[in-house]
């Protein structure tokens, strides 16, 4: 992927959805588009993921896992929401249930999961 003066775009990615070593399909679907991102980007592009924990669980995740949320606990959402709406994310890539949205952050709001809805949070 380049851009039009033929080099790797450099941009901020926030991943949100399970991620591995939690065993499922979308913790691999996610881990396995975050580093193939990763890939098509300059080195020094921030591609980070939000992790969404099973009830009670935690896992060692790498290091690309930058903030975790308890997937029943409400309030984890929004802190993540917060978390990825500072972190000046050029893109924010959600997961869940199957299905994978991409959409821009606009005037710093950030779409996220809440309670099987999308819900925009605005800073």
């Amino acid at each position: 992927m380049l851009n039009f003066f033929g080099r790797k775009p450099r941009l901020n990615v926030a991943f949100v959805g399970d991620y591995l070593p939690r065993v499922c399909g979308i913790a691999t679907f996610t881990a396995d588009l975050c580093e193939t991102v990763s890939r098509g980007l300059t080195p020094v592009s921030n591609i980070f993921t939000v992790a969404v924990n099973d009830n009670g669980k935690s896992y060692n995740y790498p290091p690309r896992v930058a903030f975790t949320v308890e997937q029943s606990q409400q309030k984890d959402y929004f802190e993540a929401a917060n978390f990825i709406n500072t972190s000046n994310a050029d893109i924010d890539v959600k997961g869940r249930q199957g299905d994978f949205l991409l959409d821009e952050s606009f005037l710093g709001m950030s779409f996220f999961f809440v309670r099987g809805g999308l819900d925009p949070l605005v800073n």
